[in-house]
């Protein structure tokens, strides 16, 4: 993970890490919800949007592994395959899992 350029956007300021932090927390778990609605509706435009809105997220906040993932499925959405198993969140949510208290123990949160 790349925390650094998180600190840089920080410049020290402990709060407004925290704050980025909880939105990151907050956007992504919204944005995973639009995706999922997309792939139930079959929406592929829907679908590749959310994709690259969360891939853009977690490159945000120096998540690259998590941020392939996503960029994997907007690929595969804008390909018009919107056949995700929900074996491909649990994954993606493992790595949110070990992203966050790394990120907290990172900011000093």
């Amino acid at each position: 993970y790349q925390t650094n350029q998180l600190v840089e956007l920080g410049e020290d300021d402990p709060e407004f890490l925290k704050e980025l932090l909880a939105q990151f927390q907050k956007e992504l778990a919204e944005q995973v919800e639009e995706f999922k609605a997309a792939l139930k509706s079959k929406d592929k435009d829907q679908a590749k949007d959310s994709a690259h809105t969360i891939k853009g997220i977690c490159k945000n906040i120096g998540a690259k592994k998590l941020a392939i993932m996503w960029a994997e499925l907007q690929a595969q959405s804008e390909s018009g395959n919107l056949d995700v198993p929900d074996t491909v969140f649990v994954q993606t949510n493992q790595e949110v899992e070990k992203v966050l208290p790394f990120l907290e123990y990172a900011l000093g949160s």
